[in-house]
């Protein structure tokens, strides 16, 4: 066999196949000489074998003492073979090792050694192989390798870039410091895919790299770094390949670029935006070279001329066709003064459209000049104003309007002065009368009669005063519910028959639909509040004749009309009547009262019922007032059941009731205490919310409580909240000066059952208390 072309490994592997045949040898020599013989050819073999070997090898004993020494290890140890037989060489090593690393003289030098250290049988006793190979060489190869990768990493790791390498598995395998500063010193060995975000579009676009089917990719990707902020990295991906070309992996390189991108994207914005304005605003701008005489335009500015942006922008004198000629010579003297003396022009200059349209247009022109001073150029903004004027307009003429407006209201102010104070003079005057004791019993009923017809007056005029704030407010809401117009109609007939024949006025009524069609969907109160409106209307403007009311289906609409012969409106006077604080007239010296706001009131109604409302006068003659509202008939109409209770009824007849009377007004408690008295009842009083709340705890067989909202400490509300916590029978009837929507809502939702607004109405009131008690 040719040992010298044997490694060590192989060496190693033939001497213990040498130890092996010596060891089978040793169980069938039976003689000395055999013995001899054969260790004669063993030492040979080996002697061989190790003489061929560059690794120079040494055999010591177990004491350290030298046994064999090869040629090669007499060349690194720089002795003779003779020399080192039987050196005593100790252990300077660990046996325990199978390598470690020396450092000998070699020659006039020192280098260093790898030793192997083998255990062996020699001789038939136990040994110590020891191959020695020189790693100077290759220790300097290693420290340059280091070197160069030390600085080889510097530099990478001062490239700001993040540079990161993977292998075939898409694992990171290495990262400059940009990338572990970037993922997180625990980067290494994870799989790409964690950090990406969007993962299979970057992976699909990057795969032809591991396919060895392109070797640079460009590729954009939101990442989330060490801290899990998702930020925008632009890679540049290059492919790692073996000597024959087969891909290993793959070196990336990538910047942060996701400042740039936001500020890209809020360039692209703002241009946007600036253009949209420009848009919004009519604003364009224009530049004027001043030795050719050209002009430029923005798209803004093609646009408030009426012309297409692809079309040639007009020279500068053919744009006096875009001005009238008062304009365009103010605008010319304004550019040339510019040009020679450099002081910047603003104008307001009035403008002839492409289309022949008339304008308004702002514009304002500086001088450009060059690094000596010269004047070159006028550059320019131009707006359209057109509607800032119109608008303009609009405001003188609401300034015109307000003033009247504020005419209107101190006219206003002093009605309402006169409608409160002349009922209030009535009620105040008559009630001081009633107080003397010679007066008659007949006297005494028509001044009681003169106090009512004043409180009702003065009750009507805060109820329209209440209805107009309402609606101002936007606190008045639609409720719609089956009602009855036929029953409207005469209802309404029914209410003002009295007045009108007071006045010896012939008031009649027309229903234009059967019963059964008269049942409709709509806000019931709303609709009698406008036909109230309007006949005591008709009723106060006229003297002497008819009065009519009725209604129609046109349609899908009910028109409502009202028809008078009476004074009459004026033309300029027929549109402005349905506006607050209007009347025929605002004179002092008129001859009927009123607040003038009735027709507002009806007019807001009647638009919250999807309708219209307008008259036809003629003056002297008479007037029509008509009103629509959608007709929404209800398909199967409720059995109408009558009021069990009329105006006539004067007693409930009841079994005595306990009633508590929550009220901290004592006026108003000694009413209801004086309007209860016709019922067989026992009446307890309570002042504040707390008080009525401890008397129902002390009264638990309490029938009913007549609880006001308003009340100091605890409020009615709250009050009726409590209550029902340990009394879920008692009736509760919220009574209230309070007139405002959702008011009942309010109550009910506290637990009142059902809702009276001051000043109560006798009748209103024990119809309540039957409907409840009496069931």
């Amino acid at each position: 066999m040719d040992y010298n072309n044997l490694d060590k490994k192989q060496l190693i592997e033939q001497l213990s196949v040498q130890q092996d045949k010596i060891q089978n040898l040793e169980k069938t020599i039976s003689t000395q000489s055999q013995t001899e013989d054969y260790l004669k050819a063993y030492e040979a073999t080996l002697s061989a074998i190790l003489d061929k070997n560059s690794d120079g090898i040494l055999i010591v004993d177990a004491k350290g003492i030298v046994l064999y020494v090869n040629p090669s290890a007499e060349q690194h140890f720089g002795r003779s073979k003779e020399e080192l037989l039987g050196y005593e060489f100790g252990f300077p090593v660990s046996v325990e090792k199978k390598i470690d690393i020396l450092t000998i003289r070699k020659g006039m030098s020192l280098c260093e050694v790898e030793v192997h250290i083998v255990e062996i049988t020699f001789h038939l006793k136990p040994a110590y192989q020891l191959s020695i190979r020189d790693i100077t060489e290759r220790k300097k190869a290693e420290e340059t390798i280091r070197l160069v990768s030390s600085r080889n990493e510097a530099l990478l790791d001062s490239i700001p870039d993040i540079i990161m390498e993977v292998d075939n598995n898409k694992v990171y395998t290495w990262a400059n410091k940009e990338g572990i500063e970037f993922f997180g010193e625990d980067v290494i060995g994870k799989g790409a895919s964690q950090y990406f975000e969007g993962e299979q579009l970057t992976f699909k676009t990057v795969e032809p790299l591991f396919k060895g089917s392109q070797n640079i990719i460009y590729v954009e990707s939101w990442q989330r770094n060490k801290d899990g902020e998702k930020r925008l990295l632009a890679w540049k991906c290059r492919t790692l390949q073996d000597k024959d070309g087969n891909v290993t992996g793959g070196l990336s390189s990538a910047q942060d670029i996701t400042e740039r991108r936001l500020s890209e994207k809020k360039l692209i914005r703002s241009e946007r935006e600036l253009k949209k304005a420009q848009h919004i605003a009519h604003i364009g701008s224009w530049y004027l070279d001043v030795k050719t005489k050209e002009v430029t335009w923005t798209e803004e500015l093609y646009k408030m001329y009426g012309f297409d942006p692809k079309l040639p922008v007009p020279s500068y004198n053919e744009q006096l066709k875009f001005f009238t000629h008062e304009s365009w010579e103010i605008l010319s003297s304004s550019v040339v003064k510019t040009t020679e003396t450099g002081v910047p022009y603003e104008l307001e200059l009035n403008t002839v459209r492409k289309d022949g349209r008339n304008g308004w247009m702002w514009v304002r022109g500086e001088a450009l000049t060059d690094t000596e001073g010269n004047i070159i150029g006028i550059w320019g903004a131009a707006q359209d104003i057109s509607e800032y004027k119109e608008r303009e307009k609009q405001l003188e003429e609401a300034l015109e309007k307000a003033t009247e407006s504020d005419r209107l209201k101190t006219a206003f102010l002093t009605n309402m002065s006169h409608e409160i104070r002349t009922p209030m003079n009535g009620i105040l005057g008559f009630a001081e009368i009633i107080k003397e004791p010679t007066i008659s019993s007949d006297d005494l009923q028509d001044y009681i009669q003169i106090i009512q017809i004043s409180g009702a007056r003065m009750l009507n005029t805060i109820n329209n005063i209440v209805d107009i704030s309402k609606i101002e407010s936007g606190l008045v809401h639609v409720d719609i519910k089956e009602t009855n117009i036929n029953e409207k109609i005469e209802f309404t007939y029914n209410f003002f028959k009295p007045e009108a024949e007071n006045k010896q006025l012939q008031l009649s009524f027309k229903n234009g639909l059967q019963l059964k069609e008269a049942i409709i969907n709509t806000d019931n109160e709303k609709v009698y509040s406008i036909l109230t409106n309007l006949v005591k209307n008709a009723i106060k403007f006229t003297y002497e004749g008819s009065i009519e009311l009725g209604y129609e289906k046109k349609g899908e609409y009910l028109e409502f009309f009202v028809k008078d012969t009476g004074i009459g409106i004026k033309q300029n006077q027929r549109e402005i009547i349905f506006e607050r604080f209007r009347q025929g007239s605002e004179l002092y010296s008129r001859g009927y009262e009123g607040s003038g706001l009735g027709l507002s009131i009806a007019k807001s109604y009647v638009e919250m019922l999807g309708g219209k409302i307008w008259v036809e006068s003629e003056e002297g003659i008479g007037s029509t007032f008509y009103f629509t509202i959608l007709y929404n008939a209800v398909s199967e109409p409720k059995t109408v059941i009558e009021s069990i209770f009329s105006e006539k009824d004067k007693e409930i007849q009841l079994k005595k009731l306990k009633i508590l009377i929550v009220e901290d007004d004592e006026i108003s408690h000694s009413l209801l205490t004086r309007i209860l008295q016709s019922i067989n009842c026992e009446v307890f009083h309570a002042i504040t919310g707390v008080e009525a709340v401890e008397a129902c705890r002390v009264n638990p067989d309490l029938d009913l409580i007549l609880m006001d909202i308003r009340m100091p400490n605890m409020d009615g509300h709250e009050a009726t909240r409590q209550i029902r916590q340990f009394n879920k029978d008692v009736i509760i009837i919220a009574q209230t000066a309070y007139a405002f929507s959702g008011d009942k809502e309010k109550a009910l939702e506290a637990g009142c059952n059902s809702y009276i607004t001051k000043p109560i109405n006798k009748t209103l009131l024990f119809e309540l208390i039957h409907k409840h008690l009496n069931k």
